[in-house]
């Protein structure tokens, strides 16, 4: 049984882009740090979600996630998440 934490910050640099898209998706994740704004309060810190798109942006990776509690998406930062350790 798998669990939630940070390997993805490790090692990960020497995947190529195609690599990380298919590591991604489809992977539950658990958002770590909180970006909850003011104005904005979604997603919240601890949300479960799954990633349903990766994308590499000039300030790193970023992963669209599905939140099916709420039934909504969203972009965060590969750094701001935990991930699930196995896909099954």
């Amino acid at each position: 049984m798998g669990s939630f934490g940070v390997e993805h910050l490790h090692n990960f640099s020497a995947k190529t882009e195609k690599e990380k898209e298919e590591w991604w998706v489809g992977r539950l994740v658990r958002v770590r740090l909180t970006t909850n704004t003011m104005y904005i309060n979604f997603p919240s810190e601890n949300d479960i979600g799954i990633v349903i798109k990766y994308q590499k942006t000039t300030i790193g990776g970023h992963i669209k996630i599905y939140f099916s509690v709420v039934e909504k998406s969203s972009w965060i930062m590969t750094s701001d998440v935990y991930s699930y350790g196995d896909k099954k």
